[in-house]
């Protein structure tokens, strides 16, 4: 019976299930790294040793290992003890005897011995193998050698199915791998499908591969990558720390729970509103916003100020906030009988109504200041 020819809708419908499959299988994936984790992480509590890390990398070595122990038996003693023995009468030829060369005639004699004479001969034997068995067992084990040969018998077989690969489709690639830590005993490894790759590193790198694959493993080892993460959650965190800080001091003084601060209205929203203007604000023209544009070193010196408490809001008293509006009126006023040109004050200006916090507008000879840009007793 001819089959039928799928639909698009059987189609979807396949897709939909090998997505499915797919996507459950990761998750399963995940939940058991998650408990090998809980488990080194358990080693870790218990034996205290080493870290995390090695233990979890021995669980997963471990598991390259058989499961089940089969029993040594009379055969394979009486192999060892004869091919013990017949190395053992050779003297200096010990090493031209092959287990394959001799195992024929070690069986022919084990056949002519009765199951008593088998036992008594091999019983020793036994007994010795087991004795072995368990010295490994209990002995510790390099978890970076073993890493070691994972890592190299792994690559191996990745380059048999690449090279596989290239020879059914032609595809190119390179493939590059190196140590994450000085514990690891693996080189730097580069493997490439032809001259091909080669000559791109040459002519556009000015580089060889090998030279590439040791930048990569440097880069790695080195911890450049940790170190400008790092950077940037600190920045983060001093960001966050200010903001919330400022926030934090404004919700205090004016006694509104949900008051946000303002940067580009602050006159309006904060000083208009609820009477306060800031004290010795120690970034000079840069008032805005700790959020957004400001360098690690400034966010430093800003959030130092305004824990010192030399960075301050100031509550205006009523003959102050009369001077304030004046001072704002008269600004407004002074910007409007300026030429057009002139009105536009440019990046570069030093005015005061660029510069959010100044130390006396009597002392400037730029256009007025507002008086919640200014500095107050």
């Amino acid at each position: 019976k001819p089959k039928r020819a799928l639909t698009a809708g059987d189609r979807l419908v396949q897709a939909k299930k090998r997505e499915q499959y797919r996507l459950e299988y990761r998750d399963a994936l995940e939940e058991g790294q998650a408990t090998i984790r809980e488990l080194a992480e358990g080693l870790r509590n218990r034996f205290g040793k080493y870290s995390v890390e090695h233990y979890y990398n021995e669980l997963i070595h471990r598991a390259h290992t058989s499961w089940s122990v089969r029993k040594v038996n009379g055969w394979n003693a009486y192999q060892k003890l004869e091919l013990e023995r017949m190395k053992s009468e050779a003297g200096e030829d010990a090493s031209q005897i092959n287990l394959t060369e001799v195992n024929k005639q070690i069986s022919e004699k084990w056949k002519t011995l009765s199951p008593v004479e088998r036992e008594d001969i091999t019983a020793e034997a036994i007994q010795r193998i087991e004795e072995q068995r368990v010295g490994k067992k209990l002995t510790a084990h390099s978890v970076p050698l073993n890493a070691f040969h994972d890592a190299r018998s792994t690559l191996q077989s990745i380059e048999t199915q690449l090279a596989q690969l290239n020879a059914r489709t032609g595809l190119e690639y390179l493939l590059v791998a190196c140590r994450s830590t000085t514990e690891d005993f693996i080189k730097p490894y580069a493997y490439y499908s032809s001259d091909t790759i080669l000559g791109f590193f040459n002519s556009s790198m000015k580089r060889s591969v090998d030279d590439f694959s040791l930048q990569i493993e440097a880069y790695v080892m080195s911890g450049l990558k940790g170190i400008v993460e790092n950077s940037k959650l600190q920045t983060l965190d001093l960001k966050k720390r200010t903001a919330a800080l400022i926030g934090q001091k404004l919700r205090a003084i004016t006694g509104v729970a949900d008051l946000r601060m303002q940067y580009d209205r602050f006159d309006d929203l904060i000083t208009e509103k609820y009477d306060v203007v800031i004290k010795n604000w120690p970034l000079g023209q840069k008032f805005r916003n700790p959020s957004v544009a400001l360098t690690r070193i400034e966010l430093g010196v800003l959030l130092n100020s305004w824990e010192s408490g030399a960075t301050r809001f100031v509550k205006l008293s009523a003959e102050e906030k009369r001077a304030w509006k004046n001072e704002r009126f008269s600004s407004k006023v002074t910007m409007m009988s300026l030429p057009p040109a002139a009105s536009i004050p440019s990046a570069s200006s030093a005015s005061p109504a660029l510069n959010p916090i100044t130390l006396s507008p009597s002392a400037s000879t730029e256009l007025p200041a507002t008086l919640s840009q200014v500095s107050v007793p």
